[in-house]
């Protein structure tokens, strides 16, 4: 601009003045996180939680998902509830079942939502000393662990819930079917899987299936005239030898003798090998 004017003399140097208030006013934005916050060394030493939703009403009239993470061994834990007000019991819950000695919480990273800065959460955290590290409103990257860990979980419930054909109404189901698959899969932090830094032990694959698999389980007799069977859809796991089942009424089941729809065979099908006869085996759910 020094070369399209001779009425101003632009060559000179500007001299050092104060930022100008109404540009600060107006342009103010976040600054970038350079570094991350301190991790936690201990199991439990630092936990991070997050509120997903709302999401449309599931089957059983949860609206939301609430999320905790271990930053040391990557456990996590994921609760449907069907307002924010129930976050303060998923909290005490989570740390009464996963809290031993030597892993106690120390420090809860959240978001700044009402449901964690409530006057009740402030009073137990406080009583069992655990530091709250909140983050500034508006800054949700300085809880971008949870955040990234909210994205992943919702988007492979997504991703089951399409590839098997369920209705959206059961989301809650399949989003606690992801965190069963994360908790047995590789993670980059870790040489092995969170399942096995947490309980010191290898998952089991073997009882793995996609969901959405249509299979038989058995049922307890109450008149023997009728079949020992009944047909179900997968839906997910409660521990390694429990299914959660679908049934064609809409009732949602727990079972643990199971025959999916790949290891079934009809009986007049037994002994031929025939191409056309033969029954392909079900592909485990690739991780």
């Amino acid at each position: 601009m020094a070369t399209m004017t001779d009425e101003i003399d632009l060559t000179e140097s500007i001299p050092d003045v104060s930022p100008c208030k109404t540009c600060t006013i107006s342009t103010l934005r976040s600054n970038a996180h350079s570094s991350h916050i301190r991790k936690g060394e201990l199991p439990l030493e630092l936990v991070h939680s997050d509120v997903l939703g709302p999401f449309r009403i599931g089957y059983n009239g949860a609206r939301y998902i609430v999320t905790f993470l271990c930053d040391a061994t990557q456990l996590s834990e994921v609760y449907y509830i069907k307002s924010k007000g129930e976050v303060f019991d998923c909290f005490r819950h989570f740390k009464a079942q996963y809290e031993r000695p030597g892993r106690t919480i120390r420090r809860l990273r959240t978001d700044n939502g009402g449901e964690y800065s409530s006057l009740e959460m402030q009073r137990y955290l406080f009583a069992h000393g655990i530091i709250p590290e909140f983050t500034v409103p508006g800054n949700p990257q300085q809880n971008g662990t949870a955040e990234k860990f909210g994205h992943i979980l919702w988007s492979r419930a997504k991703t089951l819930l399409k590839h098997s054909g369920l209705d959206f109404i059961y989301w809650p189901e399949l989003v606690k079917t992801s965190n069963y698959l994360r908790m047995r899969t590789s993670h980059s932090r870790l040489p092995g899987t969170p399942y096995e830094a947490w309980y010191n032990s290898k998952p089991h694959y073997r009882h793995l299936r996609t969901p959405g698999t249509k299979c038989c389980f058995l049922e307890r007799l109450r008149n023997k005239q009728t079949d020992n069977a009944t047909e179900a859809i997968l839906l997910g796991y409660e521990g390694d030898h429990i299914y959660r089942l679908l049934t064609k009424s809409g009732s949602i089941v727990r079972a643990s003798t199971v025959i999916f729809a790949a290891e079934k065979r009809d009986l007049e099908d037994v002994g031929d090998t025939s191409p056309a006869k033969r029954t392909c085996n079900q592909p485990v759910l690739d991780l």
